[in-house]
């Protein structure tokens, strides 16, 4: 060590792009009146979907939009709607859903995990589409997502509501059937596949979920099946313009301090590091960072 030369250290301190504070409660209770979906719920059991990402929030937004549909008449249960996560197991799913604090003890409505799956039908690409069993059995599905960058490829929609609908909803067998195709089937089929289930299921909305730097909630929207195509796209956009970055562009040594599934599908946000290792897609021109 006395050969080596410990370089200046600087303290920094950035400041991450960030959102206005949500109401969540007034939010949710708000888009549901302008959506009118009291009217569509009363009397009639509605899945509700959830994934498995760390979604800022996520258990009060569950259990207010539960609290609303039992408030119009209906019966509300929720779905795991993660695709192979979990195991690829109704307990695994489970199991997911109680660490982000959704039960049924604390949702107080059934939870109703399953990896079997309908056949829908044949999308226009010649891809089947499926859709989780008891969704398919349901009256209506209103399912609730982060909107961000994905990890692995840019398109028109990449994560949010429309990725929930084809690969979450798809379970095991719709993922895979996915996921086969590389950032094809990513960037090209998910959309397609998610836009069949849209006509082949009881969409009743989709709620999309903007975190900025701080990850915390800095949108809070829903769509209904009429709207939800181009308003998955355009919080794809807020996403994009709320995202953290790293303060310098050129690295030699990046610490990172925690990482996971439940933060990023690749543990860590690779648009963040700026390292994608996809086979077939460029790696982005910045961050540069010689070892993480």
């Amino acid at each position: 060590m006395e050969d080596v030369t410990i370089p200046t250290l600087y303290p920094i301190k950035q400041t991450l792009p960030q959102g206005d504070p949500v109401d969540i409660d007034r939010t949710l209770e708000a888009e549901f009146a302008r959506l009118g979906l009291a009217a569509q719920v009363r009397g009639k059991r509605i899945a509700l979907g959830f994934g498995s990402r760390g979604i800022a929030s996520i258990d009060h937004i569950a259990g207010k939009l539960v609290a609303l549909v039992q408030a119009a008449g209906g019966q509300p249960f929720i779905v795991p709607a993660m695709g192979s996560h979990g195991g690829g197991s109704p307990e695994g799913q489970i199991e997911v859903l109680d660490g982000l604090g959704i039960s049924e003890r604390t949702m107080g409505c059934p939870i109703h995990a399953t990896m079997e799956v309908v056949n829908t039908g044949t999308t226009r690409v010649g891809m089947p589409a499926y859709l989780d069993k008891n969704v398919a059995e349901a009256d209506g599905l209103i399912i609730t997502n982060r909107t961000k960058v994905h990890t692995d490829f840019h398109g028109p929609h990449e994560s949010g509501i429309l990725k929930m609908l084809a690969i979450g909803l798809g379970k095991e067998l719709g993922a895979r059937t996915i996921h086969q195709q590389g950032t094809v089937g990513l960037r090209d089929y998910m959309p397609i596949v998610a836009q069949h289930l849209l006509q082949h299921c009881n969409f009743v909305a989709g709620f999309g979920v903007v975190e900025d730097g701080y990850h915390a909630v800095a949108r809070l929207e829903g769509f209904g099946a009429d709207t939800v195509v181009a308003g998955d796209q355009r919080l794809l956009q807020l996403s994009r313009e709320l995202m953290p970055s790293l303060p310098v562009d050129d690295i030699d040594l990046l610490i990172i301090d925690e990482m996971g599934k439940n933060i990023s599908g690749a543990g860590m946000d690779t648009n963040i590091i700026g390292r994608w290792m996809v086979e077939g897609e460029p790696e982005p021109e910045s961050p540069r960072i010689k070892r993480i």
